[in-house]
């Protein structure tokens, strides 16, 4: 398996430096810049949480399926899982660009202004994790882990085509598959290419639903997402838009119930006995560690009665942050870590309750 990534990322570097090659015979304008940006958008933090997304899948399959497809012939298996992977990509892409939650991670995709070959591996760094939910009707019916890791490499190899910026149209192609043309409509910024042609291979899918746009060459080919601001740093790109959203954007005030605060009180105390009654026992930095983030949760915590809603989006934040980091940094036994997990519990559900609307509302993209 190592292999066969290795093989396809390495087609991947040629393919993209013959791409490069034909732009400059054609004397067409090369992004350096952005092409570079495009390859280091954080590969390495994303097959990361790639890992995540193929442990969940096989936690699914070992526990939850219901092995509907074990005794198909292979190749019907393999051939049904390939559909099927595209038809649940098909959604996650759609949904990615109707729910602003998502769409602040696939933004990262989208912010490329020029079409190529490196686009296709622009993406987010948590890309990954939002995709988890999409794919494990897979797991469910039964298809293998391997089966899912393979077919969904060969789409994601099959899709690096479409990103191309060499070919113009692909014949008897522009029937059955996604094609560049067609995907240079899903990235172009006229109004009526908004929200169409979501397709990861397979072209029927956007003509089964109504999403299937054609190209308009008279049209000015733009792409990127208005408004963003061009970045090389790859922590500035992977964050900026879930920042901007959700701390800068929204200066609503609201009002959180007395008991909801009591509660987040009661969580933080029970840190505060667990601290008191282990004190003695405890190294300096392991002490020193704990008493500060109970005091950066109280102290957050005094702040949230009435509050700005991006002000509480970011006390919640923080507290995540400082009370995940406890229990990374350190080895906690399973007392403190419930204590720290109810804790984080308590901070995203305070989150999801103030920001549904926010987390459902649309995009223009």
């Amino acid at each position: 398996m190592k292999t066969f990534y290795f093989l396809g990322t390495c087609l991947l570097l040629l393919l993209i430096s013959v791409e490069l090659i034909f732009f400059k015979l054609e004397n067409k304008e090369i992004p350096w810049r952005e092409i570079a940006t495009n390859l280091n958008t954080g590969q390495i933090v994303l097959w990361i949480f790639r890992s995540l997304e193929i442990i969940a899948f096989v936690f699914i399959y070992r526990h939850m399926s219901f092995d509907l497809v074990g005794n198909l012939p292979i190749w019907l298996i393999w051939l049904s899982g390939f559909i099927l992977w595209d038809f649940c990509f098909y959604w996650l892409h759609r949904l990615h660009h109707k729910y602003k939650i998502f769409w602040l991670i696939h933004q990262v995709h989208h912010q490329g202004e020029y079409f190529n070959l490196s686009l296709g591996v622009r993406n987010s760094w948590y890309s990954s994790l939002t995709s988890i939910p999409f794919f494990l009707p897979m797991a469910l019916i039964g298809y293998s882990p391997e089966s899912f890791i393979i077919i969904g490499a060969l789409h994601y190899f099959i899709q690096f085509y479409n990103h191309n910026g060499i070919v113009r149209q692909s014949g008897f192609l522009e029937y059955i598959m996604i094609t560049p043309s067609q995907h240079r409509v899903h990235h172009g910024r006229a109004e009526i290419y908004h929200n169409k042609n979501f397709g990861g291979t397979f072209v029927w899918w956007d003509k089964l639903f109504g999403t299937f746009q054609p190209e308009d060459r008279s049209l000015p080919e733009q792409y990127g997402v208005p408004g963003y601001s061009d970045h090389t740093d790859i922590i500035a790109l992977n964050h900026d838009p879930a920042f901007k959203s959700t701390l800068n954007a929204q200066g609503e005030m609201v009002s959180i119930p007395g008991w909801v605060i009591f509660a987040g009180s009661m969580l933080l105390f029970f840190h505060l006995l667990y601290f008191i009654y282990f004190e003695k026992t405890l190294d300096g930095v392991y002490l020193a560690h704990l008493f500060f983030t109970i005091a950066i949760g109280t102290i957050l915590l005094s702040r949230m009665p009435h509050v700005p809603l991006n002000r509480l989006n970011l006390n919640l934040i923080i507290s995540i942050c400082v009370f995940g980091l406890l229990r990374i940094c350190n080895t906690v036994d399973f007392t403190l870590s419930a204590l720290i997990l109810m804790y984080i519990i308590f901070c995203i559900s305070l989150m999801i309750r103030f920001n549904y609307r926010w987390i459902l509302s649309g995009t223009k993209n």
